[in-house]
């Protein structure tokens, strides 16, 4: 996209276009004014989206740890800022890719504000000479404003279009790039609708493809690649990286099926409104190891632990009775004021799997009151294996189609397509 605006500036002053229609949002199209206004609005809107993004993502570091005098710490201790913590959220970080549209409203509000144009045409060409030449327009939708762009840049060919509104009460920026070099093609499609989702796919190749997608109401995420190598094995192989959120069962995947349709890596994170609870991770299914780690909040059967600054590596002790209850292995903590952390990490063999290992009843612990046995886990593992093999983005349309990305065009906004010039 950031390709595309380097050559706003210097022909926003040659055009724009009004057009009346029925909607009273968008209706006032009397010149400049009109068009300018709108853009401005937008820019504005874009600002303060960016700035909530900020403040929500924005990063308070808490170094101290509580203090006490011999580093050890009760359940009560870790419970009191546990239960305040805050679980898995779903949030978009707007602030990356919401620069770029910034950028062009910047750059348009800046030529009309200087130019002062008033009569002005639907479609011009520039010629750029031997670099490029570009085409753009700009025009009045029913709900919004569209801006194409179309030039060529040394050999890669290049369509743009971005179109920005409102559904009801909520702004949308909706945005595909094409990029053509010979008989080659790729392309970027975005788009964001305030308050509900964000996605985006990007093709190319023919083969490879990223699909993102948000929804801040159900709280759901998907990410997928497909692409050759994207699977990290012992051999990197060619297939696919899944990964998503089951919000109604809480539940996190991400597996990698590669391109015979087998199961290369699964990894589950078990959590509840305060964090992960268990995660089961097999990063090469071709082996037996597996690495299993869990929250010891949710246990019980303990004492205290004794908290070790060891280079700035903190682990602990788990005691019970002033028994060290698991010696030997590794136990992940930290406590400050507003997060707290104390969890068991430990590489297992498959074949070594157990209710006793997974409720943590060897070490004379209750993990999170027997709900994770392993008929428990093992039933997740199916569902999320089935999931993940016959994997649909939309109803009929499966991630594993040869039409995929065909299909998906033919879904987007048609406002966003081009006659393509010759």
């Amino acid at each position: 996209m950031k390709k595309l605006f380097i050559f706003i500036t210097l022909i926003l002053g040659l055009f724009l276009v009004s057009c009346t229609n029925e909607s009273t949002d968008i209706s006032d199209t009397s010149g400049v004014g009109s068009f300018l206004g709108y853009a401005q609005d937008f820019r504005d809107k874009i600002d303060q989206l960016m700035l909530a993004s900020d403040n929500f993502n924005e990063l308070t570091l808490y170094n101290n740890i509580l203090d006490t005098t011999d580093n050890q710490y009760d359940m009560d201790d870790f419970r009191t800022v546990y239960e305040n913590q805050t679980g898995m959220e779903v949030d978009i970080n707007r602030v990356g890719f919401l620069t770029d549209y910034k950028d062009m409203l910047d750059s348009i509000i800046t030529a009309l504000e200087a130019e002062m144009i008033v009569d002005l045409d639907v479609y011009i060409n520039i010629d750029f000479g031997s670099q490029s030449q570009m085409d753009i327009s700009c025009s009045f939708l029913e709900d919004g404003i569209l801006i194409k762009m179309d030039y060529t840049l040394e050999d890669e060919r290049v369509f743009s279009a971005v179109k920005l509104g409102y559904e009801g009460e909520n702004f949308f920026i909706k945005s595909m790039d094409y990029y053509q070099v010979g008989e080659g093609f790729s392309y970027h499609y975005e788009e964001f609708i305030e308050n509900q989702s964000y996605f985006s796919l990007s093709f190319g190749n023919g083969i490879d493809f990223s699909f993102h997608y948000v929804n801040e109401v159900d709280l759901y995420a998907l990410l997928i690649v497909k692409g050759e190598g994207v699977i990290e094995a012992e051999v990197p192989q060619s297939g696919y990286n899944i990964f998503w959120t089951d919000v109604d069962n809480d539940l996190r995947y991400n597996y990698s099926i590669n391109q015979d349709m087998e199961v290369i890596s699964e990894n589950i994170d078990f959590y509840n409104q305060y964090g992960i609870v268990l995660s089961y991770m097999d990063h090469d299914t071709n082996n037996d190891e597996l690495r299993l780690m869990w929250n010891l909040l949710e246990a019980t059967g303990w004492d205290y632990a004794i908290i070790n600054n060891i280079e700035y590596e903190f682990s602990a002790d788990l005691m019970k009775d002033d028994v060290n209850l698991i010696p030997g292995e590794t136990i992940r903590a930290y406590i400050n004021e507003h997060h707290c952390l104390l969890s068991l990490d430990k590489y297992v063999s498959i074949n070594d799997l157990s209710d006793e290992m997974l409720l943590l009843s060897e070490y004379g612990l209750n993990f999170s009151e027997g709900r994770y046995t392993l008929e428990f886990v093992n039933n997740v593992r199916l569902e999320a294996t089935n999931t993940a093999i016959n994997f649909e983005i939309a109803d009929g349309l499966s991630i594993y189609d040869e039409n995929f990305t065909d299909s998906f065009l033919d879904m987007i906004d048609n406002d966003l397509s081009f006659e393509q010039r010759d």
